[in-house]
């Protein structure tokens, strides 16, 4: 989208909403909101819990469409525009979750940042360089999303970095590096072999921290990552409010974990120094269809919808045991664990 044609009107600069609306199936959540927000002025929005105010920070960042009304800033009817568009005008959005860029280091941040702001990826690549030398990160925790050829760069990039520098990498990687192999589980030291994409990549990456000396890198593999409030589950909560179909796989034996126990595991690593390669799923294994099942119970969904889906005729594993580095009990978790944990305590 073309924003160099858009002219600002100067008489109608800030931010004005005007007649919102959003309801979900018959549930009304937001009727007739308006309020305008001038430069330079500061204006709360108030109200008990459920009111719909993040709904309404949601919908005016372009993260939720509305059902009716419009929003303007600096007179430019912005009701249709992407997140990013919105973004390049000027509209940002912070959350008062601090969970927003825990997997993300300063560096990866401000590279989100040129992303947007710098469309040519040379430039960027110099600006990471340039940020490295600046910050002088004595650790780097790398959970990068974006094109495979610039994420695979950018960590080059680090491993450049670390290596003439007292510095760390941990690399927070995925079951996907196992995923040709199906027939059990998989464990720390264990051959890497994927047949997808993202898999390859990630075994890319792996295979480079490999080679360096032990003290320099961490690969933290991680399964499927629930908790309270994350994406995973906040998308069970909209598909069984719509009455749609949640997609389970009957045949995939997995494990999982949860938001707040990596966090713990990621904190011990990181004050004991600890090196290597580490599994932070669960103990235990379950099938992906019993697992959902269990998390829609504690959630208190009423007869959700599944849509079985079904690659292979037997069991399949895509699995992350811990065998080798294993950490203190109380930092362990079962999927028991990780179904609880699905609720705000």
């Amino acid at each position: 989208m073309e924003l160099s044609n858009q002219k600002i009107n100067k008489k109608k600069e800030g931010l004005f909403i005007i007649n919102l609306e959003k309801s979900y199936v018959n549930t009304e959540i937001l009727k007739s909101i308006n309020f305008e927000v001038h430069r330079s002025e500061a204006v709360g929005l108030l109200g008990p819990n459920g009111a719909g105010k993040t709904t309404s920070f949601h919908i005016i960042t372009g993260l939720i469409n509305l059902n009716k009304g419009k929003i303007i800033m600096d007179g430019i009817d912005i009701t249709n525009y992407p997140v990013h568009v919105r973004s390049r005008l000027g509209l940002g959005y912070l959350p008062q979750e601090p969970s927003v860029f825990r997997g993300l280091t300063v560096e990866e941040n401000l590279m989100c940042i040129l992303e947007y702001t710098e469309p040519n990826e040379n430039i960027r690549k110099s600006s990471l360089e340039i940020l490295l030398k600046s910050l002088k990160p004595d650790l780097i925790i790398s959970a990068m999303r974006g094109e495979f050829e610039a994420q695979i760069y950018a960590h080059f990039e680090a491993i450049n970095y670390i290596l003439t520098h007292d510095a760390k990498l941990i690399f927070l990687s995925s079951a996907n590096v196992f995923d040709a192999f199906t027939n059990y589980p998989s464990y720390e030291y264990d051959k890497t072999l994927s047949l997808s994409v993202y898999g390859k990549f990630k075994i890319k990456i792996e295979n480079a921290l490999l080679r360096l000396p032990n003290e320099k890198y961490v690969i933290a593999r991680l399964p499927m990552v629930y908790g309270a409030k994350s994406p995973r589950i906040e998308e069970l909560k909209i598909l069984h409010d719509l009455h749609e179909a949640i997609e389970v796989f009957p045949n995939v034996v997995t494990n999982a974990t949860s938001i707040s126990k990596f966090t713990q595991q990621l904190h011990y690593i990181i004050n004991r120094d600890l090196q290597g390669v580490f599994h932070l799923g669960s103990t235990d294994l379950v099938h992906h269809i019993d697992l959902i099942d269990e998390i829609c119970k504690q959630l208190q969904l009423e007869n959700p919808l599944f849509k079985s889906v079904y690659d292979s005729n037997e069991d399949r594993f895509l699995a992350l045991l811990p065998k080798d580095n294993l950490l203190p009990k109380n930092l362990q978790i079962t999927i028991q664990d990780v179904v609880k944990d699905t609720l705000v305590s």
